[in-house]
């Protein structure tokens, strides 16, 4: 019907591709084209079969690939997203828009630092790290800094990131990860708090403490230890022997079992 209703009697027709069957029973993809043949004063056609089987398959075998890795970057646990090498984003994952509230129409095709993601000084920051992997100076990269929900709440997180080049050497994409690491960071803060209060505690009441890393035959003194005996910090080595020497001589051999 195609070529019947052809203007043009000298173009050729692709009529799409279908499968064969060959006699030994084997499945072959098929492009086949046509065009208008005049022979004998008769309105022939002439039909093209070209095997596109290899084509084809390497094109599924490459789509499977590709839905694969697109499932695993779905499934991950970490937020994804890629940027050009002008940090346009180009592809932010369904993980991502978990994580952080935004959708992908409100982040792709924007610059990683003209969304609401990044502000401050983190902006500064991140910009410097991620500015070295479209320039060649590193290829990888991880780093923490604090991003800002869609909901207004913040997250620390670790950023992996990682660039593609071509064969030219000229950056094509770079791959960033987004790990949530808030929980982790908050353990940080609080245990700082406390070493913070407990320094203070110690401080007012007069205790000191020590400990003694056998391993490394290293003896660690808290400040307020050091303001007890009157040792000044610059003259302590920090060694076993070292703090030995400040035992009084009648208690250096009870010392010496109980160590």
């Amino acid at each position: 019907q195609r070529l019947e209703a052809a203007k043009d009697k000298s173009q050729i027709f692709d009529l799409g591709t279908v499968r064969h069957r060959t006699k030994e029973g084997d499945i072959l993809y098929v492009q086949i084209t046509g065009q208008h043949f005049p022979m004998n004063k008769k309105n022939a056609r002439i039909v093209h079969i070209h095997d596109v089987t290899e084509t084809i398959l390497l094109k599924k075998e490459v789509e499977e690939v590709y839905h694969e890795q697109q499932q695993h970057i779905e499934n991950n646990p970490l937020g994804m997203v890629k940027y050009d090498k002008d940090f346009i984003v180009r592809e932010w994952s369904q993980r991502a828009v978990e994580k952080t509230g935004y959708t992908k129409d409100e982040v792709v095709g924007r610059s990683l630092f003209e969304t609401d993601l990044l502000s401050g000084r983190h902006v500064k920051e991140v910009k410097e790290r991620l500015q070295n992997i479209p320039t060649g100076k590193k290829d990888n990269d991880r780093f923490e800094t604090v991003i800002e929900l869609k909901d207004g709440n913040i997250m620390d997180v670790l950023i992996h990131v990682s660039a593609l080049y071509d064969k030219k050497g000229d950056i094509k994409s770079v791959l960033a990860f987004i790990e949530n690491i808030t929980e982790r960071k908050d353990y940080e803060r609080e245990l700082k708090a406390d070493k913070e209060r407990l320094r203070g505690a110690q401080e007012l009441a007069r205790i000191g403490w020590w400990s003694y890393e056998a391993k490394d035959n290293r003896v660690i003194w808290s400040d307020v230890l050091f303001d007890i005996l009157n040792v000044d910090k610059r003259d302590f080595r920090g060694s076993f022997e070292d703090f030995y020497e400040l035992v009084h001589p009648d208690d250096r051999e009870k010392f010496a079992r109980v160590m």
